[in-house]
C-alpha cells in the first residue's frame, strides 16, 4: 500500500498557556527548544 497522498495526523498535548505554545511553533528559537533539543547535529535555517 503506497498512498503519498493521505494524511498524518499527529497530536501532542502541553501544559502551557496558549501564547507559550504559539512562540513554540512561531519562533525558530523556542521551536529548537521545545521540539528538536534531542536530535543531534541539527542544524535549522
Amino acid at each position: 500500500m503506497d498512498n503519498r497522498s493521505a494524511a498524518i495526523i499527529t497530536e501532542q498535548v502541553f501544559s502551557v498557556s496558549a501564547k507559550q505554545l504559539w512562540s513554540a511553533i512561531t519562533q525558530k528559537e523556542e521551536m529548537c527548544e521545545w521540539f528538536f533539543n534531542t536530535i543531534p547535529n541539527l542544524n535549522l535555517r
